[in-house]
């Protein structure tokens, strides 16, 4: 007699109970369930770049993405993500005032409807919350065995029911060397186990090292000790553009600070992303843009006299090319 569907579920999860994974079991599974791309409920990921470049507006721009089911950044040129599953979103920002956070919300409504904004705000959104003077730390190091850390609690609450939480940032989740590979394994496995027992996908805001200042995109420029790159599951990285792009690019200096490189330097359950241009847009809020036309239209200025000289009767200038480009392209 042949086992029937629900007889194999149950042998499967009586396996699984017994924490062996059999391969008469790999057949018929349910498919992988993806926050974002390489991003797996359940697991860590990072977003690692330097101070200043806007992972912050870009976290929140990603939980508002999965809170309100419309594509993430997307601007002129296409979206950073297509639109992501729905569910319950959760931010804690631990480097900022209440008032620094709530101006950036401001400019990120400021594209959206008030049913949208009102989704955002519903009790199953967009819970953005300032942590700046909470101890964080998951992780006490002060005592050998390491002991959990004050905020363990708080983090196993914000991640229950909720499909991601974003932390920002990884520094203030201990209070250890960041270089010590023992500690920040430790701290990363809390994130990690907190993940797996919730069901809940963290994605954690992190610096890069200082000597990360190349252009290079890879792992290696998360600052501190191995093991917090080894640890996630897929770690993005977004940096500003190197002297070179600026010039192959046509970026003028003016506007220099508006672009930014969004590459995925890590990803152990995708296939890897393409990086994509991003550009921040009224308020810093980056979003994906069409930097061929862009190109295009310094370009033409550049080697069209009528163009430029038109332009210039107009009171454009060359940089200008660039301010216009994200306007604002992100209603979804």
């Amino acid at each position: 007699m042949s086992a029937t569907p629900q007889n194999q579920a149950d042998v499967q999860a009586s396996d699984l109970a017994r924490g062996r994974l059999l391969f008469r079991n790999a057949h018929d599974l349910p498919p992988l369930d993806f926050v974002l791309p390489g991003l797996l409920r359940g697991t860590v990921g990072m977003l690692v770049g330097p101070g200043g470049i806007g992972k912050s507006m870009l976290a929140l721009a990603i939980g508002a993405a999965v809170a309100g089911r419309w594509p993430v950044a997307a601007g002129s040129g296409g979206a950073l993500f297509d639109t992501p599953a729905q569910g319950a979103v959760a931010i804690a920002f631990g480097e900022d005032p209440a008032l620094v956070i709530q101006h950036r919300q401001g400019a990120f409504i400021a594209g959206l409807t008030a049913e949208q904004t009102a989704a955002l705000d519903a009790a199953s959104g967009l819970d953005v919350r300032s942590t700046l003077g909470v101890d964080m730390r998951l992780v006490d190091t002060s005592c050998k065995p390491y002991a959990p850390g004050p905020w363990v609690d708080e983090l196993r609450q914000l991640c229950t029911g909720r499909r991601l939480v974003i932390v920002d940032c990884l520094s203030l989740l201990h209070d250890a060397d960041e270089n010590d590979n023992s500690a920040m394994a430790a701290v990363m496995r809390a994130l990690a186990r907190v993940a797996s027992e919730t069901g809940c996908a963290i994605l954690v805001l992190h610096h890069v090292g200082k000597a990360a200042g190349d252009g290079r995109a890879d792992a290696d420029r998360s600052r501190g000790a191995s093991s917090i790159t080894t640890s996630v599951r897929v770690q993005y990285d977004l940096r500003g553009p190197t002297d070179k792009e600026a010039k192959e690019l046509g970026i003028g200096s003016e506007n220099r600070w508006r672009w930014c490189k969004f590459a995925t330097v890590k990803i152990n359950y995708s296939t890897p992303i393409p990086p994509v241009w991003l550009q921040r847009g009224p308020g810093g809020l980056p979003v994906r843009a069409d930097l061929d036309a862009a190109t295009h239209m310094v370009q033409r200025f550049d080697k069209d006299k009528r163009a430029k000289l038109k332009a210039e009767k107009a009171g454009l200038h060359r940089d200008d090319y660039w301010a216009p480009i994200s306007d604002l392209g992100r209603r979804p």
